[in-house]
């Protein structure tokens, strides 16, 4: 029979009426194909199938594919929306798993327990709270409700972010947003044990983004303590005379400041 993976025998093809789900499980498993026969949903079609051995896909045929898969993020979409205009389908949200976009990691939304309030785009998140690209698609709300997701106490991040890996304070595209989160939330984790370990950590990392490229903080400029002092354009002329002055095009000047 003709498939979504080509020519295959009758008793390693699946019929499915839903076209999202054609579309998303035929990209990994053979999903019949016959054209206009097959999308008319006709019971002598079901019926000549069913007898060459074609098998309908069943509910724990779906939940088996989910968890033998990994979706991409546009498939992620559409498969939360068929999810929600079917409530019986709901239960299977925590089997999915979704690549993520850029870093090509996995994210198991089994594994998420937190969403971070008020999190700057670009910010990276702890493995169980939930990641800003699935936010984009599926908005909070919908995620708390079908995830039980508890908000989490911006301590909780600063904690994660210490332990981890040093590169994620020196990468030139996240460490825009870590600094605008610490900034908004300075007076929530400054007397936290977590917070000074960061500082201190952060003092040794080039992770000043600057007109003379990613600084350690000692070497880097205010532009914002010149133009106190009214040096008008004084501050592109200390960015070019060979001093690193703070370049955060992604974070509001009165956070800066």
């Amino acid at each position: 029979l003709p498939t979504s993976l080509g020519v295959r025998p009758a008793s390693q093809a699946y019929e499915i009426i839903d076209e999202v789900l054609q579309e998303v499980v035929g990209q990994q498993w053979p999903v019949v194909s016959l054209g206009a026969a097959s999308s008319s949903g006709s019971p002598e079609v079901g019926t000549f199938l069913r007898a060459l051995g074609v098998k309908q896909l069943k509910m724990a045929d779906l939940k088996r594919f989910l968890e033998q898969n990994v979706l991409q993020k546009a498939q992620f979409g559409k498969l939360l929306q068929l999810f929600l205009q079917h409530p019986a389908l709901e239960g299977l949200i925590s089997n999915l798993k979704v690549r993520h976009p850029e870093t090509r990691t996995v994210v198991a939304l089994a594994d998420l327990k937190f969403r971070l309030p008020n999190a700057p785009p670009g910010l990276p998140m702890p493995p169980s709270f939930v990641p800003e690209f699935l936010s984009e698609v599926a908005g909070v709300e919908q995620l708390d409700r079908l995830l039980g997701l508890k908000p989490a106490k911006a301590v909780r991040w600063v904690e994660w972010l210490v332990g981890g890996p040093r590169g994620s304070l020196e990468d030139e595209k996240s460490i825009p947003a870590i600094l605008h989160f610490l900034s908004v939330h300075h007076s929530e984790v400054a007397e936290s044990g977590a917070f000074h370990r960061l500082l201190e950590r952060m003092k040794g990392c080039r992770c000043i983004p600057t007109s003379q490229g990613m600084q350690v903080p000692s070497k880097a400029y205010l532009p914002s303590v010149l133009h106190r002092g009214g040096a008008g354009d004084a501050v592109d002329r200390v960015g070019s005379g060979g001093y690193a002055t703070l370049c955060l095009p992604c974070v509001d000047p009165s956070v800066t400041e």
